[in-house]
């Protein structure tokens, strides 16, 4: 129940303050499945949970859990507290049991930490292939294509998900690991490149003449103003008579 209150009033300013759009929702899997995504900032759980709009439980290290009260309040909408670096076996079971016994989504990032750099997905770690050979569940793909910051346009991408069943005859195999990660990665590298934004940088000619329209403009607007304010009259208390004669010269070519 707090889960659905606490994803009900986050998407109004979800929408508002960091508009995402999605891409590939028919890929979703809503079943038993894990969410890889890369890791950017610590809106990313909450723009994919108001964009996609189901239940989801997800993994965040164990220094969120710090304060009691914050701590408490993120368990009961379905986090799971790990520790990063080391075997952590309650969390082990507590992934599984999302996904064996209660059959819904399960959010990892992959890459492990936070990381803004077009190469942060190229080095994955093993949970994502280990949690989904143990619970024979597939992988779903998503990348947000640059950090969401406040009311930027970003697009949340969700790739085609791995059937991991082409694995199962190799679970003991932990060089099936690497296997499913140059997959992983290879996907996610392919839609950050596919959807970015690219910036579009005018050329030094657009530079040069835009800079040129500008001076002509501020001088049209000046010399317009000083007519209107002195009525032709006393135009060197404006500017310099010779300066203003031979920009009035130029205004009469230009017609």
């Amino acid at each position: 129940m707090l889960f659905w209150i606490s994803l009900i009033c986050l998407w109004p300013i979800m929408t508002i303050f960091f508009p995402t759009r999605v891409i590939g929702r028919k890929n979703v899997l809503k079943g038993k499945c894990i969410w890889a995504c890369n890791h950017q900032s610590n809106c990313d759980i909450m723009v994919i949970g108001t964009k996609i709009f189901t239940r989801i439980y997800a993994l965040g290290k164990i220094e969120l859990f710090k304060n009691k009260l914050f701590g408490w309040y993120l368990k009961k909408i379905g986090c799971i507290s790990v520790h990063r670096g080391q075997a952590d076996i309650t969390a082990v079971k507590q992934c599984l049991r999302v996904l064996k016994d209660k059959q819904k989504p399960l959010v990892i990032f992959p890459t492990g930490t936070r990381s803004s750099t077009p190469d942060e997905v190229q080095n994955l770690k093993n949970g994502v292939a280990m949690f989904s050979l143990k619970s024979d569940a597939n992988i779903v793909p998503m990348v947000l294509v640059r950090k969401p910051k406040l009311f930027r346009r970003n697009r949340l991408v969700i790739g085609e998900p791995i059937d991991i069943s082409k694995y199962a005859d190799r679970k003991n195999d932990k060089s099936v690991y690497e296997e499913i990660n140059k997959e992983l990665s290879e996907k996610m590298e392919e839609m950050i490149q596919k959807y970015s934004y690219k910036k579009k940088q005018k050329n030094k000619k657009q530079l040069r003449w835009s800079g040129v329209y500008h001076i002509v403009g501020q001088f049209g607007c000046w010399k317009k103003h000083c007519n209107k304010t002195f009525n032709g009259k006393n135009r060197q208390n404006c500017f310099d008579a010779n300066f203003h004669n031979s920009w009035n010269a130029r205004w009469r070519s230009w017609g």
